[in-house]
This record gives C-alpha cells, sequence and structure tokens, in this order.
C-alpha cells in the first residue's frame, strides 16, 4: 500500500483534528465578527463583488521553498497575486504587494499585521475573510475587505449557523483543510485564469511562517521521491481536490492551472511553468500544451493514488461534482449505484407529481446517468499506471 493510499484511510483522524482543534477557535472567532461586523456595515462586501468578466493570470503562493526562487522578482510580475496572511510579511520584505490575501485559518497571529509598511498593504491589497477567521485580524486590517464561507457539508456548524447568521455572504468555498487548497479556489471563484501555483510543495525544507515545524511525525516518500509528512500529504490531496472541482466547472481550454516548482509533489498533476523566466521576460500567459481532458486524467489519476475519486453528474437542476473516498472497486461501484439510483428516483417522482406542483427549475432531461462500465474501466486503467509508476 502507498504512503498515498495509507493517508486516505486516516480521514476521520484528519476530520477529527479539525473539529477538536479548530472548530472552537471558528465559533469564538464567528460571534466576535458578528458583532463587530455590526457597527461596520461599510466592511460587509461579499466575495462575487470582484468576479471578473474577463479572466486575468494571477500567481497563487504557498509557503514552501520554491517561492524562494522568485521572491526578489514577484513585485515585478503583471498579473494578479493571491497570498495568505502568513506570508504577506515576507512579500512585503521583498518589496511585493499582494493584491488579494486569503484569509483562511481560525488561528491568530499577531505578527502578521505588525510590520513596517503596512500602510501601503492596507491600500491595495483586499483582505478575503471568513466569518471564522480570527477577530483580531478582522480589526485590525484596515484595508479593504470581501467575505466568504468555508463550507463542509457533513459538518452542522457551518450548514445551521453561518447562513442564517450572515445572510448577505452568498459565496462559499471548501478548502480541504488546506489553505493552498482555499486560494486556488478563491481565485477561480473571482474568475482569475491562468493560475500560476509557486510554493506549493508539500515537501522539502518550508518556509518558517511562525506557526509550527514542518516537519512533524514520522517523514514519508512519495513516489516522486519527495519527503514529506502526514499532514502535507493530505494537503497535496486537498490541493488537487480543490483544481480538480474547478476544472470540472470550466468549458474548453479556458482554465489554466500551471506548477512552478520542480521540487513540489504537484509536478505530475499540473504543466510546468518557469515562473521566474515569465517574470523576467514581463509575461503573464504562455502556450498550453495540456488540453482540459489531459488535466482532469492526471489529477484523476493522483487522486486515485489516495483512494480519492471525483465525478460529476447533472441532477436535474445543477451540474455539480461528487468527492468518495473509496478502498476497492467494489466500493466505487456501489458509490456509482447509489447515485443512479438516487438520480433515477428524482426521475420517477418528477412524473408523478402534478405538473402545477412540480419543482420549478428541475428538468428531467438534463440529468446524467453515470455510464458504470465505463467509468469503472477509467479508474481500472487509472491504477495500472499508478502500478507501473510505483
Amino acid at each position: 500500500m502507498s504512503e498515498e493510499s495509507v493517508i486516505a484511510t486516516k480521514k476521520d483522524t484528519f476530520r477529527k483534528q479539525w473539529m477538536n482543534n479548530n472548530v472552537p477557535m471558528e465559533a469564538r472567532n464567528a460571534f466576535e465578527n458578528y458583532c463587530y461586523l455590526k457597527g461596520h456595515k461599510e466592511l460587509c462586501v461579499p466575495l462575487y463583488k470582484d468576479t471578473l468578466k474577463t479572466p486575468k493570470p494571477a500567481v497563487v503562493l504557498g509557503s514552501g521553498s520554491s517561492l524562494n526562487t522568485v521572491l526578489s522578482i514577484l513585485k515585478d510580475w503583471k498579473g494578479a497575486i493571491f497570498c495568505s496572511s502568513s506570508q504577506v510579511r515576507v512579500l512585503m520584505k521583498h518589496g511585493c504587494i499582494p493584491d488579494y490575501i486569503g484569509g483562511i485559518d481560525p488561528r491568530y497571529d499577531a505578527k502578521e499585521w505588525d510590520f513596517e509598511g503596512k500602510d501601503k498593504l492596507f491600500a491595495k491589497a483586499t483582505y478575503i475573510n471568513a466569518p471564522s477567521t480570527p477577530h483580531e485580524q478582522t480589526k485590525l486590517y484596515k484595508g479593504r475587505q470581501l467575505w466568504f464561507f468555508i463550507w463542509d457539508s457533513s459538518q452542522a456548524w457551518y450548514k445551521q449557523v453561518f447562513f442564517g447568521v450572515f445572510p448577505w455572504i452568498k459565496d462559499y468555498i471548501l478548502p480541504f483543510t488546506s489553505s493552498a487548497a482555499g486560494l486556488l479556489a478563491i481565485a477561480h471563484s473571482l474568475n482569475y485564469a491562468p493560475l500560476y501555483l509557486i510554493g506549493m510543495d508539500f515537501a522539502g525544507d518550508r518556509i518558517d511562517d511562525g506557526r509550527g515545524n514542518y516537519k512533524e511525525g514520522t517523514l514519508k516518500r512519495t513516489y516522486h521521491g519527495f519527503e514529506t509528512d502526514d499532514n502535507h500529504l493530505w494537503s497535496w490531496r486537498g490541493l488537487v481536490c480543490a483544481a480538480r472541482i474547478s476544472t470540472a466547472q470550466r468549458h474548453g481550454n479556458r482554465w489554466h492551472v500551471y506548477n512552478c516548482s520542480k521540487t513540489s509533489t504537484l509536478i505530475d498533476d499540473f504543466p510546468y511553468k518557469d515562473l521566474r523566466r515569465m517574470i523576467l521576460h514581463g509575461k503573464t500567459k504562455s502556450v498550453m500544451h495540456w488540453t482540459r481532458n489531459k488535466m482532469i486524467r492526471r489529477m484523476d489519476r493522483t487522486l486515485a493514488r489516495f483512494n480519492t475519486y471525483i465525478f460529476e453528474v447533472h441532477n436535474g437542476e445543477q451540474y455539480g461534482s461528487k468527492l468518495h473516498i473509496c478502498e476497492t472497486p467494489q466500493d466505487l461501484k456501489t458509490i456509482f449505484e447509489r447515485v443512479n439510483t438516487a438520480l433515477q428516483r428524482r426521475i420517477e417522482e418528477h412524473y408523478k407529481t402534478p405538473v402545477e406542483g412540480r419543482k420549478k427549475g428541475f428538468d428531467p432531461s438534463k440529468i446524467t446517468l453515470i455510464d458504470i462500465p465505463r467509468k469503472m474501466e477509467y479508474y481500472r486503467k487509472l491504477h495500472e499506471e499508478i502500478n507501473e509508476k510505483n
């Protein structure tokens, strides 16, 4: 069993860690942010207000050591820059002011907004915030703010509280317990494309972000030979999940994601681009050599290593992605059969209902049943490729 598939079996462990460590902080933050925002209506701007009509290129940053390769020249990048709050001090030290700062982590670090030149940051950068992030950061950030929800359908905290308490927030993202995945989802929701990922290594040495050590627990080796640990293997999976779902929502080849690190576990998931060279030559776009289908297949292959499967269906109302962790082919086949049964039931119930009582916006002709033999063959071939690479 590969390190990646072992990690998939620990999904409940990661979920419990998040619930035990972060949800109490999220609850406290949300109550404090609610009280504060009642008196500061000018800050209550939902994320979708910044959605671009025409896509523009952007760099999305992680804290991996590959970020060092472009730090000194990142200020010359002509596109947008997305980063997390933990990277702001490093960027500002090199004269680079990001366009968007993603607030996802519920933990608070007073140093993040305490540095020389922060007024320049407040004047340019937009802080993209969630009610569950630290109230202290919301209060201390004196620039423009946008708001979104962190969403996990399995958690009652998100479903039953957030939507009722903050009805003006219309956007939600699936962060997959990873700031990197959250930033990519935010950039996608604002219609930035192509996206260039740098510092998202999930392996090797890391920039110290002041919140803890990278090398925790037993070190693992990925199939690339990169050294990493459990948490970063899970974060790697999360980033690929976010990119896979975002890619499926785009049509044609308009949605491009590039990996810009040769030491990243993403090296097989996305086409590589030399970001340093692009910046030095003043370029923000490049020729896309991978088709959308090739990118989806590469991501599906990586996710299959984690026993994770994402597929799309139309339920008669909307086209969406479903994610499941299955340890055996039979488990996956059972999931497909269950989804098809539910879709068939929706069709039958629609035609049994009198016309005047039918659900508005529901069109049974749009429902797409899963071609189970074809899907099973697709994943069988992916696992053959995985075994060959191992």
